[in-house]
């Protein structure tokens, strides 16, 4: 009986001490600081890049090595602490190809790439595309795009908005970036889409210019302008003026992107808000493409000597397209645009995820070079 006593009483200890490993903080093991999105890259200019990524927990170390071989031999320090990093690496050399892997304490990245902006009279290509929100499909359409845009190898990638659902989910967030595995050696400018909002969401997950809800960039022979479309910011007076600023450069192309498409022929049509508030400045302040989303197709439209290209099949579910008078060519399918730029032509070339040419075209020169005051002018003569 004692014997038996003792087994049990042991038996006891032995449960009351495990469920004390089970539950007790100090006999918990330390949560790993891996690696769980990213890295991606961001705001490359022609000297300098951040790159950003997630760990699974809180790190006491992060740090970015790099080169040009596969020795790295550089190593740029970043913040403490957190489970979102970002470090910015500057003093780069331009149009230069570069390694690199994150570092969180005991966890490091594979290497990847990426490649400071060319200089002007250099070509480029980069790739639009928009509307990737894949929730309904578990992301399988997006992840074939973002397939399809990585093996284009282009220099950077623009997104025309609704990356996401919902833009106040950090899991939708959390799923477009690990689907976009581009990003690893290529940097995505986007613009904010209705399903983005809030602006306070997008802005955590992206590191862009100027106030980063509308911003600028220059690459190669061209200027970008990415505009909020989405309301009330639409309306915001600082915007339109800032806008007014942007449309008067020296740059040889003028490439304009937002959401909200002005014309369109898809289930959601023609924007009439901003065929008043901008389409006129942007068709006379010398803005040579304008690059959009929102509908669910792809679209080719040439409508007061600009040129204006939908492209929203980038994941979400597709919408039926019709034809309008501007319409150039439009269909209703899952792809990307890539977009050639020198210093005397733009070549886009419409492609299905798979790479498959849909339309192939240049885009004539705008010419309308005129600045703010004469823009004012030709919307008030032209009656808009």
């Amino acid at each position: 009986l004692m014997m038996k006593i003792l087994l049990f009483t042991s038996a006891v200890t032995l449960c009351i001490h495990l469920s004390l490993i089970i539950v007790s903080p100090q006999y918990r093991g330390v949560e790993t600081a891996g690696i769980e999105v990213g890295p991606y890259l961001q705001n490359v200019t022609d000297t300098s890049i951040t790159i950003m990524w997630k760990t699974g927990a809180e790190t006491t170390s992060n740090s970015v090595e790099w080169g040009t071989s596969m020795e790295l031999g550089n190593t740029t320090m970043g913040d403490a602490g957190g489970v979102w990093h970002e470090v910015k690496m500057e003093g780069l050399e331009p149009s230069t190809a570069y390694l690199y892997r994150v570092r969180s304490d005991n966890t490091e990245s594979n290497i990847y790439s990426f490649h400071t902006s060319v200089g002007k009279g250099e070509p480029f290509t980069f790739v639009a595309y928009g509307d990737s929100r894949g929730v309904w499909d578990n992301w399988q359409h997006a992840s074939l795009v973002a397939r399809g845009i990585s093996d284009a190898q282009p220099h950077f990638v623009i997104n025309t908005g609704d990356m996401v659902n919902q833009g106040s989910s950090e899991e939708a967030w959390l799923s477009f970036l690990q689907v976009s595995d581009f990003m690893h050696n290529t940097t995505l400018f986007p613009a904010v889409g209705n399903h983005d909002m809030p602006v306070s969401a997008f802005t955590t997950y992206f590191s862009l210019p100027g106030n980063e809800e509308w911003y600028s960039f220059e690459y190669g022979d061209a200027h970008f302008i990415v505009l909020n479309s989405v309301m009330p910011d639409v309306l915001s007076l600082g915007q339109f003026i800032w806008l007014m600023k942007h449309l008067h450069t020296d740059a040889q192309w003028t490439i304009a992107v937002f959401h909200y498409p002005p014309y369109s022929s898809g289930k959601h049509g023609n924007t009439t808000l901003l065929q008043f508030l901008w389409a006129p400045f942007l068709e006379r302040g010398g803005v040579d493409l304008v690059l959009t989303g929102h509908d669910h197709i792809y679209e080719h439209i040439y409508v007061h000597d600009t040129t204006y290209v939908v492209t929203g099949g980038g994941g979400a579910p597709l919408y039926d397209v019709g034809k309008s008078d501007w319409t150039v060519m439009s269909t209703s399918a899952y792809h990307y645009v890539r977009i050639d730029v020198n210093v005397s032509a733009i070549r886009v070339t419409a492609c299905m995820y798979d790479g498959e040419p849909i339309e192939q075209f240049d885009v004539p020169p705008n010419n309308e070079k005129e600045g703010i005051y004469s823009a004012v002018a030709s919307f008030v003569s032209h009656g808009y």
